[in-house]
């Protein structure tokens, strides 16, 4: 959200806090692994919210309420490295 109350950005990639008005640097580095998430298994972040929600700010008030990652399918997740699944948390560390 910028200071005319107007959020910029692409919904599924903003961080819980820019939803919640409080957006920062650390934002871009959840964006970052919004992009993450979707280069390891194919699909956009938060698809079932997506799905749930009909519009643009229902998306960004539900996505502002997470307090975990985009969640990842278990056999996707099995099969990465430990290195890739310990910045994968760092990543979605949520402040």
């Amino acid at each position: 959200m910028i200071n005319d109350g107007c959020f910029r950005g692409t919904p599924l990639y903003m961080a819980p806090e820019a939803g919640r008005g409080q957006q920062r640097g650390r934002s871009d580095v959840w964006s970052l692994g919004c992009c993450m998430f979707e280069a390891i298994t194919g699909v956009e972040p938060w698809l079932d919210i997506k799905r749930e929600c009909g519009t643009r700010e229902s998306i960004i008030f539900e996505i502002a309420r997470q307090t975990q990652p985009p969640p990842m399918d278990e056999a996707i997740w099995n099969r990465l490295s430990e290195p890739l699944k310990d910045f994968y948390r760092c990543i979605f560390e949520v402040v």
